[in-house]
């Protein structure tokens, strides 16, 4: 009994704000101080999240022949993860061993796009080119030709001749560029 008189007081005490200095149970005095825990994690961190969460910077290659062969290794294993076979009819479980595959980054600059595609090493380079102008969805509409460029805009490059096997002109992670001839 004497236990119910004072939750019951305890109640009372607690209707009359006045009566009593303890904090109110709205929550507020919290609220202000995770804002402000926030303004100062902002002042001392001014952009820990944008910077993280940016595109990464591309990092230079490296010096060292044995570190260069190394950080080859581990970006065609990336690109063999992520490759797509160019040709329609070869797919997933055709039964093309490894060796026999030739794993590609295939750019096309007119579109901005580009794909990561494998062939066989004995597919002839212009069938190779037509397959990659249509996993990309390139046009032919104009009649013009189209050609593997090996190599980035900035140094020219080195043309494929379309009638010679794939495997004999480039190495398996290369990258070439899908080029309409002029």
């Amino acid at each position: 009994m004497f236990l119910l008189f004072l939750l019951d007081s305890e109640k009372r005490r607690h209707r009359h704000a006045g009566a009593h200095e303890c904090v109110p149970v709205s929550g507020s005095p919290t609220a202000d101080k995770k804002a402000e825990a926030r303004a100062l994690l902002s002042k001392l961190f001014p952009d820990a999240k944008s910077s993280s969460a940016g595109t990464s910077r591309a990092r230079p290659a490296p010096s060292d022949p044995a570190k260069r062969a190394k950080l080859r290794a581990i970006e065609l294993m990336k690109m063999k993860h992520k490759a797509i076979s160019a040709d329609p009819s070869l797919a997933k479980g055709s039964g093309i061993q490894a060796g026999d595959k030739i794993h590609l980054r295939v750019v096309y600059a007119a579109l901005a796009s580009e794909k990561v595609l494998w062939y066989r090493k004995d597919i002839v380079t212009g069938k190779a080119v037509d397959l990659a102008a249509r996993a990309l969805s390139v046009s032919r509409e104009d009649g013009r030709g189209m050609r593997f460029v090996r190599g980035h805009e900035t140094d020219g490059g080195l043309d494929l001749q379309n009638d010679i096997t794939l495997g004999a002109q480039i190495e398996d992670g290369d990258e070439v560029r899908l080029v309409k001839e002029d």
